[in-house]
């Protein structure tokens, strides 16, 4: 099990997709997906399989490496 930082929860990919999923059948797409605290970025990288370029993505992050690890990982996205 991984070790817990800066008191975090890690979302896995798993939750992320059922949310998303569940979004996608509640809702119409979004205009903008906000991820206040996107830590490796698991709700961003579903959404944006999902919604593709039809949403626009921001995540935010205090967690320098969390951050770093995001941004690359979206580099097509902006991200706060």
């Amino acid at each position: 099990m991984q070790q817990i930082e800066f008191g975090d929860f890690q979302t896995p990919n798993s939750l992320a997709k059922e949310v998303i999923e569940l979004i996608s059948n509640e809702f119409s797409i979004p205009d903008i997906v906000i991820e206040p605290t996107c830590g490796l970025g698991s709700f961003l990288e579903e959404a944006s399989r999902v919604w593709s370029n039809q949403s626009n993505y921001f995540g935010f992050e205090i967690n320098d490496k969390y951050y770093e690890f995001t941004k690359e990982k979206f580099s097509n996205h902006i991200l706060e």
